[in-house]
């Protein structure tokens, strides 16, 4: 067991009597509270090298990553605000698509496309219902 410091070894003569005093209360909390509790093994012998290597690769792979989302959010909303912007520009850029009517080909003859114009129109098997408008368009 270790001696219990003296406070007067500790703290001179030369210091004032109220620093004293709070010097004092202090040094019997500290020697109330008794020494530390003995480390671990473990943590006594401190971090080892590939500790704190290992360390540093993740910290610098979760660097990598959020870099990485962020380029891609970026990305995307690069994408889409030049979609927008060409899609909603009045001048220039494609009419919009329209729906025609099948018309008879070289491979294709008339009554196959007056079929299916037909079915169109009718909902019959032919094509699926749940895609067609109801009645002529």
């Amino acid at each position: 067991m270790t001696r219990v410091p003296d406070f007067d070894e500790l703290v001179g003569p030369e210091v004032p009597a109220a620093e004293r005093e709070r010097l004092r209360g202090v040094h019997d909390l500290i020697v109330q509270a008794g020494p530390p509790p003995e480390l671990s093994p473990e943590v006594e012998s401190g971090p080892t090298l590939a500790m704190t290597l290992g360390r540093e690769k993740r910290e610098r792979h979760v660097k990598h990553r959020v870099a990485l989302l962020a380029a891609a959010v970026a990305l995307v909303a690069i994408v889409f605000l030049g979609g927008y912007i060409v899609g909603n520009s009045k001048t220039g850029g494609e009419a919009p698509a329209r729906v025609n009517d099948a018309q008879s080909t070289s491979t294709v003859p008339a009554g196959a496309s007056e079929q299916r114009n037909a079915a169109r129109f009718t909902g019959s098997p032919m094509t699926p219902n749940c895609f067609l408008p109801a009645g002529p368009m």
